[in-house]
């Protein structure tokens, strides 16, 4: 007997971004949406809600608003190691002028915005420069902190929608999902009091009874995967916080290179909480969706990334190449090193590409009639005439979203068919044709244990 589908929820990065959610409406269980996209430009994201509810036949899609209230917390500098406390990631790279000469680095305009609609506690971070530090805050304190954070989520869309006057019919229609709890990132430096706070305010919130269901985050290094008494603690108290539901994020935590224990540990904590409260993985991939019959109710994650995704982001780093996303392996790869697999995998015509790679529209449509055509997947040209080296075209990128989407949308269905029992043999089954492909060893290795195909299997017995 099939399980229930897990719900995959598309985050929209930007409104760049909308042609996907436009395209796939139909496919799609949620939309996700940062605070700060919402602030930079409101008018277009409210809008883009009720749009896409035309592209469903009239049935609304659900959303999420996140309020990111972690951006204003303490986090670990991914190039020094060290504790951050100043709020420089919220601030732009260009300096700005004061006055006639003092010059200075200002918050960005739409975190700044969004500190401004959480509340006091957010306003005083941002004017001070200095982060949240939820322990100094008493319990009236906390309750102000989670019920503005609850009524930017509930009142925000509504307020913008009612100023409209074409759209302020539609204003009982901007209510999100579910209000996220107020969540600040925990690292294991400060793991034991991080996730007692977590639980406290997700406590805290539930209690306050907003009209639409609370949900926890519990955003915190993987490493605490590792550690078997933090463990617990989530699956022990995260129930009692009354929450409907919990999304899990652990910073550094990449399914594809993820060690046994941790993929083990996440596992268990899914399984723990289990008819408890729905439970999602904020970036997840196929492994995630594999734990499907172990009560994860579902995924999030962009239109061609995000399956895992760094609390800090290292400034300045260069966007990469969508790569193809091989189905098989469940993983995105070079299009040259998928050509290079052909001979290995017996495929030498467009017939054998499609029984045994990948048979979406976007294939078929690409490929057609001649297997040569694939190559358009991973097509590359100078963006610039000062360009210094090539650089994905447009045209390969978005097909290569596309194909990786409705990827994720068939995958969907497939896990939700399998028995807990059979899961390790199907992945295992699905990626035994490429494991002797030169190029794919460095991913799925030559040693039992050594690639991350063996890795999952081990940690679904």
């Amino acid at each position: 007997m099939s399980t229930a589908q897990p719900k995959v929820v598309l985050r929209l990065g930007s409104h760049a971004e909308k042609e996907y959610f436009e395209k796939l409406a139909k496919s799609l269980d949620g939309l996700m949406f940062g605070g700060n996209l919402l602030e930079i430009s409101p008018g277009a994201t409210s809008s883009f809600i009720l749009f896409l509810k035309t592209r469903r036949g009239g049935q609304a899609l659900p959303f999420y608003l996140d309020p990111m209230t972690y951006c204003f917390g303490p986090y670990i500098d991914p190039q020094t190691g060290r504790i951050r406390t100043d709020l420089e990631a919220l601030k732009s790279g260009r300096s700005v002028k004061r006055g006639s000469k003092k010059k200075f680095k200002g918050v960005k305009s739409s975190y700044q915005a969004l500190a401004d609609q959480l509340g006091a506690a957010f306003e005083t971070a941002v004017k001070s420069s200095k982060a949240i530090d939820i322990s100094s805050i008493a319990s009236a304190g906390r309750d102000k902190l989670c019920q503005a954070v609850i009524d930017y989520q509930l009142k925000r869309i509504q307020e913008m929608l009612s100023e409209d006057e074409l759209m302020k019919k539609f204003a009982g229609e901007g209510k999100p999902a579910a209000v996220f709890a107020p969540y600040f990132f925990v690292h294991e430096k400060w793991g034991g009091e991080g996730l007692k706070t977590a639980i406290d305010l997700a406590t805290r919130t539930a209690a306050l009874k907003p009209s639409a269901p609370v949900h926890a985050l519990i955003c915190a290094s993987d490493s605490i995967l590792s550690n078997a008494a933090h463990v617990k603690y989530l699956i022990d108290e995260l129930p009692k916080t009354n929450a409907a539901g919990v999304w899990l994020w652990f910073d550094g935590f990449d399914e594809q290179q993820a060690p046994l224990d941790r993929l083990v540990a996440f596992r268990s904590i899914v399984r723990g909480l289990s008819g408890k409260m729905e439970v999602y993985n904020r970036h997840g991939g196929y492994f995630s969706l594999l734990l499907t019959q172990d009560g994860l109710t579902g995924i999030s994650h962009g239109v061609g990334y995000g399956e895992r995704k760094p609390v800090a982001q290292v400034i300045g780093a260069a966007a990469p190449t969508v790569r193809y996303y091989l189905p098989p392996i469940c993983k995105r790869v070079g299009v040259p090193d998928v050509q290079r697999c052909f001979p290995d995998v017996g495929v030498e015509t467009p017939a054998d590409f499609f029984a045994k790679v990948c048979d979406c529209q976007i294939c078929k449509g690409v490929i057609g009639s001649d297997l040569a055509r694939f190559a358009s997947f991973g097509k590359m040209h100078r963006a610039r005439p000062e360009s210094h080296r090539d650089s994905q075209t447009p045209a390969a990128a978005k097909m290569c979203r596309f194909h990786f989407l409705i990827n994720r949308f068939k995958e969907r269905a497939e896990v939700a068919k399998l028995k807990a029992a059979d899961r390790h043999k199907h992945i295992t089954d699905k990626a035994s044709p490429w494991r002797n492909c030169y190029p794919l060893q460095q991913y799925l290795g030559k040693q039992k244990k050594n690639g991350y195909i063996e890795l999952w299997a081990e940690a679904l017995k």
